[in-house]
């Protein structure tokens, strides 16, 4: 019987247990409590998980919040070499490189990025702005030969 199962009980149930099965319930409840079943984490809550290992992971995802609330929100993600990541990173981290890392969080699906002018830009995952491909310019081309 869960916990559930025991709030569902009426009061003449409730009375009707015997001090072993009321024990037993508890004891369940106690062993549950020391050992709870951990869910399968889905999107950003996977990223938590796996921050909370490895703090390359937490600097980097520290840096792109503080940098955004730096630059008002205009921009989900930071450029690498401007916001002066790589030069952080590698302060923190020395025997580390900040490029080889990306690269391989991004391989990962723990971060997103695309490159930039001058270097990388870097985003949370799922935040990313989409990327428009080329545009179909066979209706301008229409118009311009009608002038």
């Amino acid at each position: 019987m869960s916990v559930a199962d025991l709030a569902a009980l009426k009061p003449e149930q409730l009375a009707a247990l015997k001090p072993e099965q009321i024990s037993a319930i508890v004891a369940g409840v106690t062993a549950s409590a020391a050992t709870p079943e951990v869910p399968k984490a889905k999107g950003r809550a996977a990223v938590k998980a796996a921050t909370s290992n490895d703090p390359k992971l937490d600097f980097t995802y520290k840096a792109i919040r503080y940098y955004r609330q730096l630059n008002g929100n205009r921009s989900k993600g930071i450029h690498t070499k401007i916001s002066g990541f790589n030069q952080a990173f590698r302060s923190k981290f020395p025997n580390s490189d900040p490029i080889e890392f990306t690269k391989a969080m991004e391989a990962k699906g723990l971060l997103q990025g695309h490159p930039a002018k001058l270097g990388h830009m870097i985003y949370l995952p799922g935040e990313m702005p989409t990327q428009r491909g080329p545009r179909d310019c066979s209706a301008d081309l229409a118009a311009i030969d009608a002038l």
